[in-house]
């Protein structure tokens, strides 16, 4: 409201605040919020922190790629090739690098599902149809049954203390040495 402080050219402003490199394109409107409307975009220089938390922010480190930092150290990177980094920033073996995972200390995934539902990972070579589940882990917590699929078929059963090879039955009791 009121009369603005300054104008040049075709910018008129009453108060802003900047810090750093700041670069808008083909900027729209800036509304009284500071909310930014741009018809192209909005340039940054390579990183964007939270006011209250600058050791906190989404980072632009090379062409293509940006990270997500947490307490001053990089936890999230994707790749110019698309590949998810969790905690490092090196990807892993050639076969199964879209997805890395590391800690210098014990590192795993969860993966969290209701008491009464399953966990799983598919295989999948397809979009559609069986070729969607080819391969499959699956865990249900219901019964605490553990199942390995192969070419889409059950091949290994795990109950508490019994182990099954589909078509094939050994049960025995299972220890702590296997």
């Amino acid at each position: 409201s009121g009369s603005p402080d300054i104008t040049v050219r075709n910018i008129t402003g009453v108060a802003a605040t900047f810090s750093g490199a700041v670069s808008y394109e083909d900027v729209v409107n800036v509304d009284s919020v500071g909310i930014i409307t741009a018809r192209s975009g909005v340039s940054i220089a390579d990183s964007i922190f939270h006011t209250g938390d600058t050791n906190t922010a989404i980072r632009f480190p090379a062409a293509d790629t940006f990270t997500v930092e947490t307490a001053g150290s990089e936890a999230l990177r994707v790749d110019s090739s698309g590949r998810l980094l969790l905690g490092t920033t090196t990807e892993g073996a050639a076969l199964a690098d879209n997805l890395t995972v590391a800690d210098s200390g014990d590192c795993g995934v969860t993966i969290r599902s209701g008491n009464t539902n399953y966990g799983s990972i598919y295989f999948s070579d397809a979009t559609s149809g069986a070729d969607e589940y080819r391969g499959q882990i699956e865990y249900n917590h219901n019964t605490d049954i553990l199942r390995i699929y192969s070419g889409g078929t059950a091949v290994l059963r795990i109950d508490p203390g019994k182990l099954e090879v589909i078509g094939h039955t050994e049960t025995d009791t299972l220890n702590a040495s296997g």
